[in-house]
Parts: structure tokens; C-alpha cells; sequence
């Protein structure tokens, strides 16, 4: 005799836990809210920013022809040996920055040598200043070059990863000190807090992966996929906060370089001061840099840094004249170099290719 069957109770109506849709992170909510700021940014900022500068040029021209003479003057006159130790301190922060990408590099298990790095640097280097928030484009293009040299794509990002803390930590140290040597402004105070938390944050994480600690849940709803990639790519690396003490090193004297490099500026004008004025100026010029990278801070910078030496008793002239003379050393020299360069390894690429010699994978 069978027992009749009892039907099997409903199931409430809701979806499998494998078919439920996931909620988007407050990181994706966020971005998709300034989604139409972004975008009218990426089409427009570019024109509004280089219109700003060309309207802040024709003031200038028109309000304070005296002071430009006067700021010409110092520029064709400025002493030609501290001129001379500005191009041996701007050739030494090349070769420095390509030796902290070297031994980041030897690090991740790939050497490389230093003078394709100082190439790549020079490259990256052309690219930020022609390109509206050149950064990111840089990166690329240190990426595909590394890659020619059978480096994969996530490995030459993690790279930058880590540079970019390391280049973090050597700047705050720069900047701790700074804010106990002449009274802070505002500037410098958001900026070493800003600074502060993204190096606590970034050494936080990578302290975590190297030590094969799980990482919090709420990591995962704010930090972008690209940043969580990085730290999975991370992991399979045996890397030690230890061996990130030479980068350090470097780029510790990497910032001392741009420091001296605004000094030698200041002299080079005639100005007989110490290091107070020219470490509070470069501080506020770096930090403006960042919060301002089109065309790597072009105009901000020069700006900020002018004013700052001003208030801190240089002479207008002067500090124009010193800010002009080391960011044009520091930067747009090395930019001129950097186009030379690349049209040089064009034509000599395209006469190889001519002669029927196969081109390196350089």
C-alpha cells in the first residue's frame, strides 16, 4: 500500500543567491553620479585651462611690462655656473627616477637596464608634457615598451604601484619637516594631511599582501578593480618593505635635487638667501602639481611658486625670474630633449628598416 505523496511546500518568490544581481559598490554609484562632470572635463577642461592661462598672460603683458623687462634681464644674466649646477641636478633626478624603476623593477624578478630606463623616463616625460593629464598616458606607454621587453603588462603596473608609494613616503618626509621650519599655509597643511592618509592607506595594503593577511570586506566596495588587480598581482610576488628602502633613498635625493634645483635658481639671480624660502616654495609648487597635472601643473605651478617665494621676502622679480629659470631647465629642457630623442630613434628606425636591417626591440 503507497502512502500518498504530500506536494513540496512553496518556495518564496525570490531569486537564487547564484542569480541574485549585485549591488554596485558606492565606488561604481559614485563614479556614475560625476559620470557627466567627468566627461564635460575630458571634452572641455583642456580649452578652459590653456584659455585661463592665455587671459592671465595678456594681464600680465599689459598690467606689469616694467616687472617683465626686469624679470628678462635676470633670466639673460643669471650666473652661468649656477646655471651649470641646475643641468648636472636635472641630469642626475633622470638617471635617479630610472634607477628606482630599475630596482623596482629587479625586485618583480626582470632586469633592465639603466639606459633604456632613462629612455623610457625621457619618453613618459614628453608624453605628460604634451598630453592634458599626461599621467595616465605615460603609464601606457611605459607599459608597452616594457612589454617589447617581454614584461607583462601587470607586472610593469605593479611597478608603477609601488613607485608611486614609495614616491609618496620620500615626498611627506620632504614635507613633514618643511611645516616646522616657517609657518604653514593652508595649502601645505591639506596636502600633508592628503598626502599622509594616501601613504598610510597605500603601505597599509601592500604591508597586508606581503604578509598573506585577507583583505577587509570594505576594501572591496571602495577601491577600483584596477587597484585590486594590482593587489592580487602583488601577492605572487615575494616582496619585503625592506627592499623598498633604496627606491627610497633615491627619490628622497630626488626631491632634495628640485629643492636645490630652485635654490641654484634663486642665486643663479643674484638672491643670497638660504634653504627656508626655496624648501617652503617647492613643497607648495609640488603639491599644486598635483592637484593641478594638465600639461604637469603648466602655470599653477609657476604661479604658486612665485607667489610663495614673495611672501617669504624674495623680491617679485626675482622670484619669477628663479621659478621661470628652473622650470624651464626642469622641465621644459627636458621635454625638448625627450621630442629630439624620439624624432632621432624615428629616422634611425626608418633608415634601418630602409637598409633592410631588422629594427631591435629597443
Amino acid at each position: 500500500m503507497t502512502t500518498p505523496t504530500t506536494p513540496p511546500l512553496p518556495l518564496p518568490a525570490t531569486r537564487p543567491a547564484s542569480q541574485e544581481t549585485p549591488q554596485p559598490s558606492r565606488w561604481v554609484r559614485l563614479r556614475t553620479r560625476l559620470e557627466p562632470t567627468i566627461a564635460f572635463l575630458r571634452r572641455y577642461g583642456t580649452i578652459l585651462w590653456l584659455a585661463l592661462i592665455v587671459v592671465a598672460g595678456i594681464y600680465v603683458v599689459t598690467q606689469q611690462r616694467d616687472e617683465l623687462v626686469e624679470t628678462w634681464h635676470l633670466i639673460r644674466t643669471a650666473n652661468p655656473r649656477w646655471i651649470g649646477g641646475i643641468l648636472f641636478l636635472e641630469v642626475f633626478s633622470f638617471v635617479a627616477m630610472a634607477a628606482v624603476y630599475g630596482l623596482v623593477l629587479a625586485q618583480l624578478g626582470y632586469r633592465v637596464g639603466l639606459p633604456l630606463l632613462v629612455s623610457l623616463h625621457l619618453q613618459r616625460a614628453v608624453v605628460s608634457g604634451l598630453t592634458p593629464m599626461g599621467g595616465p598616458a605615460s603609464v601606457v606607454v611605459f607599459i608597452h615598451r616594457l612589454r617589447q621587453r617581454g614584461i607583462p603588462p601587470q607586472d610593469s603596473l605593479l611597478a608603477t604601484f609601488i613607485k608611486s608609494a614609495t614616491g609618496h613616503l620620500a615626498f611627506l618626509l620632504i614635507l613633514l619637516p618643511a611645516l616646522f621650519v616657517k609657518r604653514p599655509t593652508l595649502i601645505m597643511m591639506l596636502g600633508a594631511t592628503a598626502i599622509f592618509g594616501t601613504v598610510v592607506v597605500m603601505f597599509t595594503v601592500i604591508a597586508w599582501v606581503i604578509q598573506g593577511r585577507a583583505l577587509p570586506t570594505w576594501m572591496f566596495r571602495y577601491t577600483p578593480r584596477k587597484l585590486l588587480r594590482i593587489l592580487v598581482q602583488l601577492r605572487q610576488h615575494e616582496l619585503s618593505l625592506v627592499r623598498m628602502v633604496p627606491p627610497l633613498g633615491i627619490l628622497i635625493l630626488f626631491r632634495l635635487s628640485g629643492i636645490l634645483t630652485l635654490w641654484a635658481s634663486l642665486r643663479a639671480v643674484g638672491w643670497n638667501g638660504g634653504l627656508v624660502e626655496p624648501i617652503t616654495a617647492y613643497v607648495v609648487g609640488a603639491i599644486l602639481y598635483g592637484i593641478a597635472p594638465l600639461f604637469q601643473g603648466l602655470g599653477i605651478v609657476e604661479v604658486g611658486t612665485a607667489i610663495t617665494l614673495q611672501r617669504l621676502g624674495v623680491p617679485a622679480t626675482m622670484a619669477v625670474s628663479a621659478t621661470l629659470i628652473s622650470r624651464i631647465l626642469g622641465l621644459w629642457l627636458p621635454l625638448a630633449i625627450g621630442v629630439a630623442a624620439q624624432f632621432l630613434e624615428a629616422l634611425w628606425k626608418r633608415w634601418r628598416g630602409s637598409t633592410g636591417i631588422a629594427p631591435s626591440s629597443h
